[in-house]
């Protein structure tokens, strides 16, 4: 029976997986001898494919003699339509794998990990979708290069879905970026369909995909019906309000603002955009978090997420309309209302938008809750800022390469050195690094931080290696690290205009003594803006990742999907979007327009080309008459030689192109300084920032609530994905807490900053032989 057919008819009879194994197994070990299944049993591929669990049944790995390159002594447009220089081809595998197998889930998921050297797409044969797809760009079999002026290439993808969520990817990024439907129209369509499906079934609260109320107003601030209560309550004609506040609520238009908007509506009357962002920031909050590594750190900020949903939450039977007015009070003192219309798309532009009444009041009870009768949870350690200061974070600090010593990178400079780009550096790393680079990649990767990269994990395309090693402040305590090369020179050159070196960043210290003893009742916060030990909550755009790439201990190309904190252009990077905030307050505060700020950078412009026009034809004229001088004094041949020389050396052209060259240099460089040079105003006195920590300065209670809810209040604004770490900050101290504190608290990084100059390595560790830091 065996010498009639072949291992491919065989294998149509089985029934069922463990049938098929039965067959595989003996014909693995050539248990039928006959000719037909040789080239079955004798395939070394089949053999290591079917162990992984897949079944081949269509194999093409010609793709070496279809990629060639042809070699052109002169290429022209008619040689380019003629011929093509290069016709790449890719190996193809089709196969059968076993559905709803952990084996299978475990394949898949290790193929998409090796996204640079391998691309894979999953149908599921039962249902017929696609499960799993490459992107775009990459659904190509075979292409010819320049693509434009050849034939078109041959794809895969002509009848593809725009989307392929794949279920065991749960990270909420992954979710966002291949789900196809946002969260809250998803949620409104299984609302719609509950209410259709099911007209005389309530939803379940503790089962609903979400109320039947703004999903804004309900999972971010916590306050639902509660909190819109006490706005209701400032709403009402109360004929004890006097008229400058009823006149006060008709200039913020809080007469039109609803609080509890029916999701089905909100979408209605929501661009797509606004919706994106709003639903974008839940997800990347649950992201941050998730790929936040730092021992108990989860814990901590549920804590603080429960205090202050909680105070919203609570609402006494006759309750004070103090906090609401204060509130209303605030906004009117920053030239903001609490309703518009549209919503500004800029990214950089914390307003207008539909959740001013939600922000500001979020902003008011996180600083509310740091007063004296603020909250009724003083017994939580969040409220200790004594017994927090003592306390230093036990996990990896944000140093970047530039400020790490020559030894922190000897290790992995001598690994390097082993490989020579000959040896996989996979198979030099320590035991030691593997096991804890591979876990803390696959767990960053879980939660949706870094993903995969879409190249060849090769030393020449990415060089920048994961490395383990200890820290000043804990010594016996292993971390990893991504050594990014870092050249003074090229770090330079790339920086916008607007870079401000960390030399320079200001010492918040230098500004509270005097503010004190000017105000002797002035109290100080210290603003800790959220961020996970190994990045910030900064989103790459997709052309920015590939930068940002890294190889780990597995030979596996990763890429960031936010900005990590080893880069060396991350602390300029978060120091300059805290700049860029405040300074959206400061020109909501003193009332200024884009056009009066375009106006005044327009004619601080005019005013500096006039100066350095008439500084430059001052030089001019003294060089012409130094060089008139010795002209004089030169004769004949000399003369002759001098002007050819200078001729040869530079073009009149060429002199040309370098000064506009250096003028638009110049008009760049200015350009970020010249935008907010329209007036002073009094918020420079009263907060300051050093990276990602706020100095906020009041001179008294009152006056120090209005500022710092202020300030949180345009913090974490939109895009709404950016927080205050209340664990990390220190809220309404005094003078002397704040100067007792260590330099670690108030922005310095550096380990001779904060006194730490010494540190172990991992190998040194592990060979009981110490080791300094330079």
């Amino acid at each position: 029976m065996a010498k009639d057919c072949d291992f491919a008819d065989a294998m149509l009879l089985c029934r069922n997986w463990d049938e098929f194994a039965d067959l595989h197994t003996p014909a693995l070990w050539q248990y039928f001898p006959a000719f037909k299944w040789f080239a079955w049993s004798g395939n070394r591929m089949t053999e290591e494919v079917i162990s992984r669990g897949c079944v081949p049944f269509f194999v093409d790995v010609t793709a070496e003699d279809l990629t060639t390159h042809n070699r052109m002594s002169r290429i022209t447009q008619r040689t380019l339509a003629a011929k093509q220089i290069v016709i790449e081809a890719r190996k193809i595998v089709c196969a059968y794998m076993k559905r709803n197998c952990a084996a299978s889930r475990r394949f898949i998921q290790c193929m998409l990990l090796d996204r640079g050297e391998l691309m894979i797409l999953v149908r599921d044969g039962r249902t017929g979708k696609i499960v799993v797809v490459p992107d775009e760009d990459d659904r190509w079999l075979r292409r010819r290069i320049p693509g434009f002026m050849c034939p078109e290439p041959v794809l895969f993808d002509q009848s593809l879905p725009d989307h392929f969520p794949f279920i065991e990817i749960t990270n909420p990024v992954h979710v966002l970026q291949n789900g196809g439907m946002l969260p809250s129209l998803l949620n409104d369509e299984a609302n719609s369909l509950h209410k259709t499906l099911l007209p005389d079934k309530p939803v379940n609260a503790d089962d609903a995909i979400s109320d039947d109320e703004d999903s804004a107003w309900e999972s971010d601030d916590g306050a639902g019906n509660n909190g819109a209560r006490i706005w209701d309550a400032v709403r009402a004609k109360d004929p004890k309000v006097r008229a400058e506040k009823r006149a006060l609520i008709r200039k913020l238009d809080f007469e039109s603002v609803q609080l509890r908007i029916p999701i089905s509506k909100l979408t209605k009357i929501m661009s797509s955009q606004e919706i994106m962002e709003r639903d974008r920031s839940y997800i990347f909050k649950e992201t941050f978090h998730l790929s936040d590594l730092e021992t108990g750190a989860a814990t901590k900020y549920d804590v603080s997420t429960r205090l202050v949903r909680s105070v919203q939450r609570f609402v006494p039977d006759t309750p004070k309309l103090d906090w609401p007015w204060f509130c209303i009070e605030l906004l009117n003192w920053m030239n903001l209302r609490l309703r518009y219309k549209d919503c500004n798309v800029e990214p950089l532009k914390p307003w207008p938008h539909r959740y001013m009444a939600q922000d500001i009041t979020q902003a008011f009870v996180t600083m509310a809750l740091f007063f004296p009768n603020g909250s009724e949870f003083k017994s939580s350690p969040l409220f200790d800022p004594l017994e927090r200061s003592k306390h230093r974070r036990y996990c990896r600090t944000r140093t970047r390469n530039r400020f790490r010593p020559a030894s922190f990178w000897s290790e992995i400079e001598g690994l390097k050195a082993q490989s020579n780009n000959r040896k996989p550096m996979s198979e030099l790393y320590p035991l030691e690094w593997s096991i804890l680079a591979r876990s803390t990649v696959a767990k960053l990767y879980r939660g949706g931080a870094p993903g995969p990269a879409p190249f060849s994990p090769e030393p020449q395309i990415c060089p920048r290696y994961v490395i383990v090693n200890t820290e000043p402040h804990r010594p016996d305590g292993p971390d990893v690290s991504i050594q990014y090369n870092w050249k003074r020179e090229d770090f330079m050159e790339g920086m916008p205009a607007n870079y401000v070196d960390y030399a320079d960043w200001p010492d918040l210290t230098s500004k509270i003594r005097p503010f004190a003893t000017a105000h002797p009742n002035a109290r100080f916060s210290l603003l800790k803006l959220w961020s996970a030990p190994r990045f910030y909550p900064i989103m790459l755009q997709t052309p920015s990742r590939l930068m940002t790439a890294f190889l780990g201990t597995a030979d596996r190309a990763m890429e960031w999907k936010f900005l990590p904190k080893d880069m060396p252009a991350s602390e300029w990077s978060i120091h300059n979007s805290v700049r860029l905030r405040l300074e959206c307050l400061r020109q909501a505060i003193m009332s200024v327009s884009d056009a009066e700020i375009a106006a005044a950078s327009q004619k601080a412009a005019a005013e500096r080309r006039a100066k350095e026009e008439a500084e430059a034809r001052v030089a001019a004229e003294i060089v012409a008459a130094a060089e008139a001088a010795e002209a004089a004094k030169m004769g004949g041949k000399k003369k002759k030689r001098r002007e050819k020389e200078k001729k040869d050396k530079k073009s009149w052209w060429d002199k040309k192109y370098e000064r506009e060259k250096a003028k638009n240099d110049a008009d760049e460089k200015r350009r970020a300084d010249e935008k907010w040079h329209y007036g002073q105003c009094e918020l420079d006195e009263r907060a300051d920032h050093r990276g990602d920590l706020i100095l906020v300065m009041g001179t008294d209670e009152l006056d120090f609530l209005k500022w710092s809810t202020a300030v949180m209040f345009a913090i974490q604004a939109k895009p709404w994905f950016r927080e205050v770490d209340l664990w990390k900050s220190f809220v309404h101290v005094d003078v002397v807490f704040v100067e007792g504190l260590d330099r670690y608290w108030l922005g310095y990084e550096r380990p001779e900053e904060t006194g730490d100059i010494r540190g172990r390595s991992l190998l040194s560790t592990r060979l009981k032989a110490e080791r300094f830091w330079d």
